[in-house]
């Protein structure tokens, strides 16, 4: 995938997992996940060889 598609669907992606983390009907294992899956995004999106 282009460059910018994988840095948009990230984007998007960060603000989704977010979210659902800051949500408060999330349960805690799905906080959790949203934590851990937000942190991919912010690497995806701090990876420069992108």
């Amino acid at each position: 995938a282009p460059t910018a598609e994988v840095r948009r669907a990230a984007q998007d992606e960060l603000a989704v997992c977010r979210a659902r983390a800051a949500h408060p009907a999330s349960s805690r294992g799905v906080r959790d996940a949203a934590l851990v899956l937000a942190g991919v995004c912010e690497a995806v999106l701090a990876d420069d060889t992108l």
